[in-house]
């Protein structure tokens, strides 16, 4: 492609190279007489001359001085062809060099910007396909450029990025109502089996008991009720939460007391210290944290097999741990197992 190049642009600055060609031959040039002329009175000179044969020419004239009178005269004649040649096709060169970069530089330059063009539109594109007319992401990526080491690579993963946190809080959304059903249906659950049980009850110290687990799924259902009433977002709702020192204990073997009575099906045992745990905590806050950890053992547990709950302290921390035998968590949610809304359950998906 080079060569064709270079002889397009030949052929275009050639009529030029003809042009200046034949204005320095129509210039006025001194005719060789006057020059032998001079020389012939004493006076050597030179010019430069232009015959239709020769072209032009050189030409010297010096006179021949014997005993101080002019005998004669030299007369030296060279063409300047030769010499007007390789000047002219340096010329050439320098001009077709220049005109040629000139012309590559542009070229690269619009096929980097087309390039470029090209690369922004597609990205733009499929960011935009990404969503439909109603406002819902169709996926959580692009894969436009993500692979690209420059500046557009860069906005590419950043977009990808924020289309993936999008998508994340979209199904956040999706599964509101899911997850507001299981919040409730646990302290209902609680309050229904409570009062079923209280029904057929006659002793008093076994009626105080299921009337006081009947009391706290009141409460625990007013608590998420108004928490989510009062909050500007669902993550407000855990700010703001009554602190008061609790015996830890006593909460766990309360709360595992209600298992047994809302899963009479599941096996429970309780382990751990059996030594009073005293912490400031929120115990709805607590009480909802071990609803989550008992269900998933429950909805993951062999059958006929026991989930444990307990407590260990030291001097510094507290911790709760529910235990259960069944199998071992899907390699593919693994790394997504903290994000909201993960659920590897084939049934009940709440």
């Amino acid at each position: 492609s080079l060569p064709l190049l270079k002889r397009l642009v030949n052929g275009l600055l050639d009529p030029v190279y003809q042009i200046i060609d034949a204005s320095l031959q129509n210039q006025e040039y001194t005719r060789e007489d006057n020059i032998i002329t001079e020389a012939l009175q004493g006076n050597p000179g030179f010019d430069h001359l232009y015959s239709d044969d020769q072209g032009e020419m050189i030409v010297a004239a010096h006179p021949i001085i014997d005993q101080n009178a002019v005998i004669g005269a030299v007369v030296l004649k060279q063409s300047t062809d030769r010499i007007l040649e390789v000047r002219r096709d340096a010329l050439k060169r320098i001009v077709n060099f220049s005109i040629i970069s000139v012309i590559l530089f542009a070229s690269i330059i619009l096929g980097f910007s087309v390039r470029l063009a090209g690369r922004i539109r597609r990205l733009g594109a499929e960011a935009n396909n990404d969503i439909d007319i109603y406002g819902r992401l169709r996926t959580n990526k692009i894969s436009s450029e993500t692979a690209s080491g420059d500046e557009i690579g860069d906005l590419a993963r950043s977009i990808s990025g924020m289309l993936t946190r999008l998508h994340q809080h979209n199904q956040f959304l999706e599964n509101m109502p899911r997850t507001l059903r299981h919040e409730i249906n646990n302290p209902l659950n609680a309050l229904s089996t409570s009062l079923q049980n209280l029904e057929g009850q006659t002793d008093d110290k076994a009626k105080t008991k299921y009337l006081d687990s009947a009391k706290r799924g009141v409460n625990r259902i007013g608590m998420i009720v108004q928490n989510l009433a009062d909050a500007a977002s669902l993550e407000e709702a855990l700010i703001g939460e009554e602190m008061e020192v609790i015996n830890l204990h006593n909460l766990i073997k309360n709360y595992l007391a209600n298992c047994k009575v809302v899963h009479p099906k599941v096996q429970f045992e309780y382990q751990g210290a059996d030594l009073p745990a005293y912490a400031e905590i929120c115990d709805f806050r607590i009480e909802q944290l071990l609803d989550k950890l008992v269900d998933n053992a429950i909805d993951f547990a062999l059958p006929k097999t026991t989930v444990k709950l307990g407590l260990t302290a030291s001097a510094q921390t507290i911790s709760f741990f529910v235990e259960n035998q069944g199998d071992p968590i899907p390699e593919l949610i693994k790394d997504s197992l903290f994000d909201s809304m993960v659920t590897a359950r084939d049934k009940n998906p709440d």
